[in-house]
């Protein structure tokens, strides 16, 4: 059986380069607030189509995404690895 991150990483369509790392749930306020973190050391740079080293990342996102039966969903992506 599938665990739910792993679940929700393939709803999700994540591919094998992110993974769901945490799911935080607030029934007060009615959200879904989901994790996910680059898994790679690696990334594909569009512009010249070369695989380059991870050493630094963006600042952190929080990014809605379709509702979840009646809760608002985020998809965050953390600024480093942790």
């Amino acid at each position: 059986m599938k665990s739910i991150e792993e679940l929700l990483a393939e709803i999700l369509e994540l591919g094998d380069r992110w993974a769901v790392k945490d799911i935080q749930v607030d029934r007060r306020l009615k959200e879904i607030d989901i994790s996910i973190e680059y898994t790679n050391s690696t990334g594909y740079f569009p512009e010249t189509k070369e695989l380059w080293s991870v050493y630094d990342y963006g600042k952190p996102r929080r990014i809605r995404h379709l509702d979840f039966f009646e809760y608002k969903c985020y998809l965050n992506a953390p600024h480093s690895k942790g």
